[in-house]
């Protein structure tokens, strides 16, 4: 009997636990819900567009699609590294795309990431 008592107790812990784990995502995704929330309503929806000349386009495309694709950077400054990209030196050109390559795949790991604790909280849930 002591043991089937012990076996009770544990699986009461792991239920708990799971059950403390799944609050604890659920507060956090609702606090970053909130602050993205906040962030948003208090930075302005800018109305200027990225212009690419097509000379630029041509020339650097794959600097292109990463700078089109970025979500860390505002048009303005987006556009800023566009207009510099012709007078920069290939080592400074490399270098920013390997910064915008990097920074936009750890945004799409934070994108799965999310995706996937959404999708687990979802199951939970159920």
């Amino acid at each position: 009997m002591l043991m089937h008592i012990e076996v009770k107790r544990f699986s009461a812990t792991r239920a708990y636990r799971s059950f403390a784990s799944l609050l604890l995502i659920v507060s956090v995704l609702t606090c970053f819900d909130q602050v993205w929330a906040a962030a948003e309503s208090v930075v302005p929806e800018s109305k200027a567009t990225l212009v690419v000349p097509a000379d630029i386009q041509n020339k650097y495309p794959d600097f292109v699609k990463m700078i089109t694709r970025t979500e860390l950077l505002h048009v303005e400054e987006k556009q800023y590294w566009v207009d510099v990209l012709p007078e920069m030196t290939t080592e400074q050109r490399d270098n920013l795309t390997a910064l915008l390559g990097t920074a936009n795949d750890k945004m799409d790991a934070l994108d799965e990431k999310y995706r996937n604790a959404l999708s687990e909280m979802n199951k939970q849930v159920r």
